[in-house]
């Protein structure tokens, strides 16, 4: 249980960087199959169940359900997960609103150094998969004529929808959470609740609400396209992806100078070496 742990620590480190996903970090560590299985398993039904044991002090009934349904492997993955977002979202709100530009410029680069991990998974290639990546690539860069305005006093419900739409990362390769704030303008919102956590506690509540629908209603939906075609999926997924980088790049662009360009593309090629040195790691502890 401490390794899954430690793995949800680590995809909580993606979840607050707007580059690399959770779900992509999912994949490189092997338990994606069984994180959405795992989350699908989740229902009414099962939680009505659950409770009834809990009732009636019935808890080894509880206990063989929560391995049936695999809900130990859940709670360590997402104990490890809101850990590193918790110790992690302050450094990364100061980071983010005192150096925007190489900020953005290194998460492009994790996020164009995990595009790979995406496209090797895809399981077969042809001309209609070539065309649900190009209708996914117009989507994504279509955003750019929606250029987000940084939320500043947002209402509870798009605190919601923040949520709601931010957990798609878990389920997403190659899309991170905080990826889609950025997209919405709730980046730096988010961030700023998170690092006072007690202050913040009905903003953040009505947050994990909707990431905890988000997480139901997404899950299915990734489930049934991947049960479907996964390859026309995950290539829609990559256009969209590519696409929409145009948004971090929009609001890194003005800040970007012929003084300062090393200094961007050295961040931009570090951020694809990070993603390629993990990659390398996990497949040499794969192969031992």
């Amino acid at each position: 249980m401490l390794k899954i742990y430690l793995k949800g620590f680590m995809m909580g480190i993606a979840d607050v960087i707007p580059g690399i996903s959770g779900g992509t970090l999912a994949f490189i560590l092997g338990i994606y199959e069984r994180l959405i299985h795992a989350i699908t398993q989740i229902s009414l039904t099962n939680i009505k169940e659950a409770f009834s044991f809990l009732k009636n002090k019935d808890f080894g009934s509880l206990h063989a359900m929560a391995k049936t349904l695999d809900s130990y492997f859940l709670i360590m993955l997402f104990l490890g997960v809101g850990t590193s977002i918790i110790l992690l979202s302050q450094i990364m709100s100061h980071l983010y609103e005192t150096y925007t530009s190489f900020v953005i410029f290194f998460f492009t680069g994790l996020i164009l150094g995990s595009l790979n991990i995406i496209y090797k998974s895809i399981p077969r290639h042809s001309f209609f998969n070539y065309m649900f990546g190009l209708g996914g690539f117009l989507l994504g860069i279509s955003l750019l004529y929606f250029n987000p305005i940084t939320q500043l006093n947002p209402s509870l419900w798009v605190v919601f929808l923040s949520g709601f739409f931010a957990v798609a990362a878990l389920f997403l390769p190659g899309i991170s959470g905080s990826f889609i704030l950025l997209i919405m303008g709730m980046y730096a919102y988010i961030l700023s609740l998170l690092s006072n956590f007690f202050i913040n506690s009905v903003e953040i509540i009505v947050f994990l609400v909707g990431a905890l629908c988000g997480m139901i209603v997404i899950s299915r939906i990734i489930h049934y396209l991947f049960s479907r075609d996964k390859g026309k999926t995950l290539y829609a997924l990559l256009g969209f992806v590519i696409g929409s980088l145009s948004i971090p790049i929009s609001i890194a662009k003005p800040l970007v100078n012929v003084g300062n360009i090393v200094y961007h593309v050295g961040f931009l090629v570090s951020g694809i070496l990070v993603v390629l040195i993990l990659l390398y790691i996990t497949n040499e502890k794969k192969d031992q």
